[in-house]
């Protein structure tokens, strides 16, 4: 970052004490005001050898700090949180060995206090998410679903984790933005206590 003399600025210009902890935030992408319905479309491959096994996708509902709730395949709806509706059980396609989860995001029907939904993927049956070859990420336009906003691929690094937090659809004065996350975690969809104290330190930290 440079200044108006065209002088590259240091931490110390933004009054950055020395030995400070700093965060790098990625914003996949900028929501414009003008989109409406969004799908965070996820996919994931099956783990060798085994025909039946998913990788849950979960949104965590949160007003500050403050978690509302957790909209899942079980739950597709939260009544606090109308415009946010899960797909379901997963769509498996067999010949493809590949699973697919799909959560529709209303943002003109999203409550105003409403700022951060929180999307993780959970193993179902496997010890840890490491035994899924690939999962992914794709967001994208109701009414386009072949134009891409963005999307986003993770190698699977996080060999002893559960869960891993994805990304974050978060509200910032007053504009979303999709944040990166890939922070992997323990808890699944039997037991989201560890993910939520995992995002709450999160939260607490500025990172969301």
């Amino acid at each position: 970052v440079r200044n108006e003399d065209r002088k590259m600025l240091t931490l110390k210009d933004h009054n950055v004490p020395p030995e400070s902890k700093l965060h790098l935030i990625i914003v996949l992408w900028a929501v414009p005001d003008e989109l409406e319905n969004a799908v965070f479309d996820f996919y994931w491959g099956l783990p060798r050898g085994r025909d039946k096994d998913y990788l849950d996708v979960s949104v965590l509902v949160y007003s500050g700090r403050t978690n509302l709730g957790v909209i899942y395949y079980r739950d597709p709806y939260l009544s606090l949180c109308p415009g946010v509706v899960h797909s379901g059980p997963a769509d498996m396609y067999y010949y493809k060995r590949e699973g697919r989860h799909q959560v529709t995001v209303n943002l003109k029907t999203v409550p105003h206090h409403v700022d951060k939904l929180v999307f993780t993927l959970s193993a179902w049956r496997s010890s840890s998410i490491s035994e899924y070859p690939y999962y992914r990420l794709n967001f994208y336009d109701v009414n386009y679903p072949d134009k891409q906003l963005c999307s986003d691929k993770v190698d699977v690094r996080l060999k002893v984790n559960k869960s891993i937090i994805m990304c974050c659809l978060s509200k910032k004065n007053g504009r979303w933005e999709v944040i990166d996350m890939k922070k992997g975690s323990d808890g699944f969809t039997r037991n989201y206590y560890p993910l939520k104290r995992e995002i709450e330190t999160l939260i607490r930290d500025g990172l969301l």
